[in-house]
């Protein structure tokens, strides 16, 4: 056999071998992909480790994934990183990036953001999630600036709009809103191609024009002309809040009228038409007429609480209603309820015996405070424990779910760190916790110091669990008194909350949402008291006034309103000595009307 045949003969059988294995590997890791999918991660693991022990860059990596997240197996940074890398090694992009994400988060290296760069930037030159060199520009790694700044130089609009976002954040970079805007307007001429990219950059142009960016407000208004409803909705917005340009309601009106007819942002329409602006008055009514379920709804409000329209109960209650048959989510009618409207308390019934949340805090009310029913404590007592019970079940659910075998240690150490520096969610979540021995053992009393800490902050769903705890007589003595006393608690809670929309309205130069809200304060409703007060002191929706706004936080301060101190802190230093006593004088000297 001459040595052109032997070769040709070698050379075949080589690649008949080379399939032969090929096919072998193939099959090999696909039944592990198959195992895989199925959750069969042992099959999957007995399967890939030879694989990748032979070198199978495919295999390596989902290895180490299984390793990095404990699917199948213990989980091990280390071991992860080991088979990260070595598929990282053979070129594998994924893989790059998982190691430059060890790297870039310590685990199982020492943190090292220069080596994370490394491979995020191998990935990066293979397509793979550019997303982790801009992430690192922003932590000032000048390496990974400095191939950001590159790429936006040489137009790709990607660079552009996070170098843009980088300045106008000052991340990484100093901040400056007229560099920002030229890597917008950079980003924005290339939209043609990139069309995800041109929107979120002209969303940042647009808060740039909020701020009173000329070249930003210039292509903005352009927008607008052109019939860009996205720009002519910002604009509306900017003139009815005077931001960027002199506040003009019918300004606000024409621009949110056209961004409406492209079906875009009609609820301001509705806003202005609670701020006594005819034409949108008249589109809402128009909307309320044709059914238009949000619409209904708002003309519900504006009628109970009188804006733009005359204060009318049972005109409000008509509309509501009408809101709820399409479909449209109302507990405010719980609201009337309160006032004795009898339609609006038969649904609040109904509602709360189908384990409406809302109704059932609102029910209780109504029977503690002999509201449109005989006054009746165990009834209040009853719809006020039901809530609580609804309350809690949903968050023992939810940390069951949280809290799995990998991240128990580290979740666990989180919520206690943020619980013992006074974040009330956090507190809530370690009181269930302790009261359900969810992953701690169950402990009633520790469950309670950490409800009493997150209701002695104000949070209303601490205070259900706090009236639940004495309910029920756990970790401490049954005490149907006390217990009352925190549903109470969280009930007004509720209800302050719904006036809050009104008190918002009150700062926007909203003339009947100023008269509810002042008429609360007079009341002696803290809440309303402290929101005059930070008109007056800010000079919104009335004239600034150091005076009256010191009185209002005094008197909030003294009904137990929180965090008053501050603000009367920094309004003394803007009053003189006589200022000051003149306040006082006037806080010793008022009265709450009836």
């Amino acid at each position: 056999m001459n040595i052109k045949k032997r070769i040709l003969l070698i050379s075949f059988t080589f690649l008949f071998l080379f399939s032969i294995i090929s096919r072998i590997f193939f099959n090999d890791f696909q039944d592990g992909w198959d195992a895989y999918v199925k959750k069969d991660y042992k099959t999957a693991h007995d399967l890939w480790l030879p694989l990748a022990e032979q070198g199978s860059s495919k295999a390596q990596f989902f290895l180490g994934f299984m390793y990095d997240f404990g699917f199948g197996v213990e989980q091990e940074d280390s071991e992860a990183m080991k088979w990260y890398r070595l598929a990282a090694e053979q070129g594998n992009s994924r893989a790059q990036f998982f190691v430059g994400l060890m790297y870039a988060n310590g685990q199982g290296v020492s943190k090292d953001n220069q080596e994370a760069m490394k491979w995020y930037r191998l990935a990066a030159e293979q397509g793979y999630d550019e997303v982790n060199i801009i992430n690192l520009a922003k932590k000032n790694v000048p390496e990974a600036l400095k191939i950001l700044t590159t790429d936006a130089e040489n137009g790709v609009a990607e660079a552009q709009y996070s170098l843009g976002a980088m300045y106008a954040n000052g991340e990484g970079v100093p901040q400056d809103d007229q560099e920002a805007m030229k890597w917008y307007r950079l980003a924005a001429e290339q939209g043609h191609s990139e069309a995800k990219i041109n929107i979120k950059v002209k969303t940042n142009i647009y808060e740039l024009a909020k701020k009173n960016v000329p070249e930003a407000l210039k292509i903005m208004i352009r927008d607008a002309e052109k019939g860009i409803a996205e720009a002519q909705y910002n604009l509306g917005g900017m003139y009815a809040n005077g931001e960027g340009v002199p506040q003009d309601d019918q300004e606000a009106f024409k621009w949110y009228r056209l961004a409406v007819e492209q079906g875009y942002g009609k609820a301001n329409i509705y806003e202005l038409a609670k701020k006594n602006v005819p034409e949108a008055l008249k589109i809402m009514i128009r909307d309320a007429e044709k059914g238009i379920a949000e619409a209904q709804y708002n003309l519900g409000v504006m009628h109970q609480y009188g804006l733009a329209v005359r204060q009318d109960d049972r005109e409000a209650m008509k509309w509501y209603r009408l809101a709820a048959e399409n479909g449209y989510k109302n507990t405010i009618i719980y609201d009337l309820a309160n006032k004795s409207v009898p339609e609006a308390l038969e649904i609040l019934t109904r509602d709360a015996e189908n384990g409406v949340v809302a109704a059932q805090v609102n029910l209780g009310v109504v029977y503690a405070n002999g509201q449109g029913v005989p006054q009746d404590e165990q009834k209040a007592f009853k719809w006020y424990r039901l809530a609580a019970e609804q309350e809690i079940a949903p968050e023992k659910i939810i940390i069951e779910k949280t809290f799995t075998k990998k991240n128990v240690p580290e979740t666990l150490k989180n919520l206690s760190r943020d619980a013992e520096n006074g974040v009330a969610r956090a507190q809530i979540n370690l009181g269930v916790m302790y009261q359900y021995g969810l992953v701690a053992p169950e402990d009633h009393k520790e469950a309670l110091k950490w409800y009493r800490l997150a209701a002695e902050q104000g949070d209303a769903k601490a205070q259900l669990f706090m009236g639940l705890i004495y309910t029920n007589g756990q970790g401490i003595a049954k005490n149907s008194k006390e217990a009352m006393k925190w549903y109470g608690l969280a009930a007004e809670q509720r209800m302050a909350s719904k006036k809050m929309m009104i008190y918002d309205l009150a700062k926007k130069n909203a003339p009947e949402a100023l008269k509810v809200l002042t008429r609360d304060a007079e009341k002696g409703i803290a809440v309303a008291q402290y929101n005059l007060g930070a008109m007056y002191a800010n000079g919104e929706g009335v004239p600034q006034d150091f005076v009256l706004a010191h009185m209002w936080y005094n008197l909030s301060g003294l009904q137990g309103h929180k965090d008053v101190t501050n603000q009367i802190n920094l309004v003394e230093k803007k009053m003189s000595p006589q200022q000051i006593e003149q306040a006082q004088e006037m806080v010793r000297d008022w009265k709450p009307q009836k």
